[in-house]
């Protein structure tokens, strides 16, 4: 099995003065399945578990944060599924994922109420199309990085990634492999596109290592800065792997 510890940092700017500051640190374990090839199609699936989690909100979200941490485990026991390529292609078991979502979403109705829940209950709600979570840095996209396992210097693939379930925002990520050694591949990551009718990047720039064979990454770091309106966010993440013994 293995581990991944995903760290999120966050910062939102206003006229260049920092309105509030975010953290989240992830603890995903992720074990793989009997391989699915019923047709002799190529495929691997994996099961993800959340086993830790800790979430830093700045004043005024605050009394939002157990709201925020309950809402987490809306991905816990996504069992997602890759094809020969390493692109996520689904998730098995995905009506268990919804009503596992349903039951969260009924206990949190059930404890909170008011404005930020009816602005945050739609954006949640969406965000359990598995697209979201496997494309979404802040959630799985570092760990399925969408990699096949054996690339050449040079080798480039491209996807879009969301930073937040909370924002719509998306990005168009280029991945170039830009060394291989000792069987480990270092990746650059950067956007294929600096401006939008929507916002204007200030930095996208990162490094994804992979080991050869494999679709999960080994470790990356990913910087994010843009501006959208007068607001600036600033986001950086950081995913490193351990492999812990299989418990029985």
């Amino acid at each position: 099995m293995e581990r991944f510890l995903l760290n999120v940092t966050t910062a939102i700017l206003r006229e260049g003065v920092t309105e509030s500051e975010h953290a989240v640190d992830l603890v995903f374990d992720v074990a793989q399945l009997p391989l699915q090839d019923a047709e002799e199609n190529a495929v691997t699936a994996y099961k993800v578990t959340l086993s830790d989690k800790y979430v830093h909100l700045d004043s005024p979200f605050t009394p939002v944060t157990d709201f925020v941490c309950r809402a987490l485990y809306r991905y816990d026991g996504l069992c997602p599924i890759l094809n020969i390529n390493g692109k996520p292609i689904g998730i098995e078991g995905e009506d268990r994922q919804l009503a596992q979502w349903e039951e969260i979403r009924d206990l949190l109705l059930s404890d909170y109420n008011g404005p930020f829940v009816d602005e945050q209950l739609p954006l949640l709600e969406k965000s359990m199309a598995w697209q979201q979570s496997m494309n979404n840095y802040c959630c799985l996209g570092l760990v399925f990085p969408g990699i096949q396992k054996h690339t050449y210097v040079g080798w480039q693939t491209q996807r879009e990634v969301g930073l937040s379930y909370a924002q719509n925002t998306r990005f168009n990520e280029l991945l170039t492999c830009t060394g291989q050694d000792s069987g480990l591949r270092t990746f650059t990551v950067e956007s294929l596109h600096q401006t939008s009718d929507n916002y204007t990047i200030e930095k996208f720039e990162g490094t994804i290592c992979i080991a050869q064979d494999d679709f999960l990454a080994s470790w990356a770091h990913v910087v994010v800065g843009y501006t959208q309106y007068d607001t600036t966010y600033s986001w950086t993440f950081k995913l490193e792997r351990m492999t812990i013994n299989q418990e029985k």
